[in-house]
């Protein structure tokens, strides 16, 4: 003390002691940002593995990597639409034609699984094709061209199986949904492909760079060079080729062709997505971030089904999930 006051030394000190102090919070806050979402799952699984002792089982813990797979898989065709600034509700629908056409193709062309697999995916393709074209040429919006789409793709599937489902007599199909491949469930191997080639074309891609471009400003990005029209129609047939790629995981899952199988995947499909972070409107997300959305989701749905809640709280809450991931993303655009 020096009349009384402070000793000029102990007053550095205390003011570096706060600097270092509002460096390591702001630090946190940084890191808890990023990481958000890696808190948030990190904490269901905490959570799950205290409600319901059979979580952590490893038959219930390969169940989650199958039933989130399929979704997964949809929902990388899902992010590569809404980055460029649209929506697909027509994937549910997709998905149910393609599970479908499993055993009507086989019936006519026999017991070929390339045939089967390879006329699968092109018409989930042509159907995306269908749905680019409404949305980039006929100006429709895309809410209504997929959910139209979606009402056609169902309806066929209803139409080819006359409204009930077709059991399938090749057994192999079986064989691998329900198969492992070193310890992990085949369904979750064909899954991580998917992701990994997904964010390898965002990422690494001049068609990546163009769809985030897209969504950024679409107007600059046709001015620069860039075909939108052939741009916004190819991310639609992306989706709709995956959602078809989920179709006959779905039936080697489940062993039959179900017309109603797509019923809600919809919703689940559009919440991995935006809770993974891909901005509604387009513009900023990322495979990899879908990849731990569907995750999220995946696991409250099985936390769900341990619990034996019914599937229509599950819905809403579901409906809730997206208004708060929406709601987080515009508060943190203003805080910008």
């Amino acid at each position: 003390m020096e009349n009384g006051k402070p000793a000029t030394g102990v007053k550095s000190l205390s003011a570096n002691g706060e600097k270092l102090s509002q460096r390591a919070l702001t630090a946190f806050k940084r890191s808890f940002s990023q990481y958000a979402l890696w808190w948030v799952f990190g904490g269901l699984l905490i959570l799950a593995s205290i409600l319901s002792p059979r979580f952590l089982t490893y038959r219930n813990i390969t169940n989650v990597f199958r039933q989130f797979s399929i979704m997964g898989v949809l929902a990388v065709g899902m992010t590569y639409v809404i980055l460029s600034g649209g929506i697909d509700l027509s994937v549910g629908g997709v998905m149910a034609f393609s599970c479908v056409l499993v055993p009507v193709v086989g019936g006519v062309i026999g017991d070929s699984i390339p045939a089967i697999t390879v006329a699968c995916l092109v018409s989930g393709a042509l159907l995306g094709l269908a749905t680019g074209l409404f949305i980039s040429i006929g100006r429709l919006q895309p809410f209504i061209a997929t959910l139209g789409m979606s009402a056609v793709a169902e309806g066929l599937a209803f139409i080819l199986s006359n409204g009930r489902p077709i059991i399938l007599e090749d057994l192999r199909w079986s064989r691998f949904g329900n198969g492992y491949s070193l310890g992990i469930p085949n369904l979750a191997l064909l899954f991580i492909g998917v992701i990994v080639v997904g964010q390898v074309i965002l990422k690494r891609t001049v068609f990546g760079t163009y769809v985030y471009a897209l969504g950024n400003n679409e107007e600059a990005t046709r001015l620069s060079g860039v075909r939108t029209r052939t741009l916004k129609t190819t991310t639609y047939v992306i989706s709709a080729f995956l959602a078809a790629l989920g179709g006959l995981m779905m039936t080697a899952r489940i062993g039959v062709g179900d017309p109603g199988v797509g019923t809600g995947y919809a919703l689940d499909v559009i919440a991995a997505v935006v809770v993974g972070g891909t901005r509604l409107g387009g513009g900023f997300g990322s495979v990899l971030n879908t990849l731990l959305g569907a995750s999220i989701i995946g696991v409250l749905n099985n936390v769900f089904n341990l619990l034996n809640i019914s599937p229509y709280p599950q819905m809403v809450f579901k409906g809730l999930i997206i208004i708060a991931a929406v709601l987080f993303e515009e508060m943190r655009k203003r805080r910008e």
